[in-house]
C-alpha cells in the first residue's frame, strides 16, 4: 500500500476568497483498480463552519503518493522526538491540476 496527500479546499457561494477547510481532522482512503482512481476523503470540522443553504464547491489542486515502505523506513530512521526533526520521502506519483465539483448543501 502507499500514503496519500490530497489538497483540497472548500469554498461557500462561489467565494474563493475564504477557504472552509481547516480546523479539522481528515483522513483517506483510496484504491485503483487498473486505470481507474477511486477515492474518499473524510474530513471531520473543530466547529460547524458550514452555512445552511448554500452551494458548495470543492476544489482538489492535487493528489500524490508515497510508498508506504519508504515512508515507515524514514521515519524509523529518523528521532521524531527531538524538536525540529524531520524527514522526507521521494513522491511516487503525483497529479497536478484544478478538479471542481459542485456540492447542494
Amino acid at each position: 500500500s502507499n500514503y496519500q496527500n490530497i489538497h483540497f479546499s472548500l469554498f461557500a457561494d462561489n467565494d474563493m476568497s475564504y477557504d472552509l477547510v481547516g480546523g479539522g481532522i481528515s483522513s483517506s482512503t483510496f484504491q485503483i483498480e487498473g486505470d481507474i482512481f477511486y477515492g474518499k476523503v473524510n474530513f471531520t470540522y473543530d466547529s460547524k463552519k458550514l452555512p445552511d443553504d448554500t452551494d458548495l464547491m470543492l476544489q482538489i489542486s492535487q493528489l500524490s503518493w508515497e510508498d508506504w515502505d519508504e515512508r515507515r523506513t524514514a521515519e524509523a530512521e529518523t528521532n521524531l522526538s527531538e524538536t525540529g526533526s524531520s524527514f522526507t520521502v521521494p513522491t511516487a506519483l503525483q497529479y497536478d491540476g484544478e478538479w471542481r465539483f459542485d456540492i447542494t448543501y
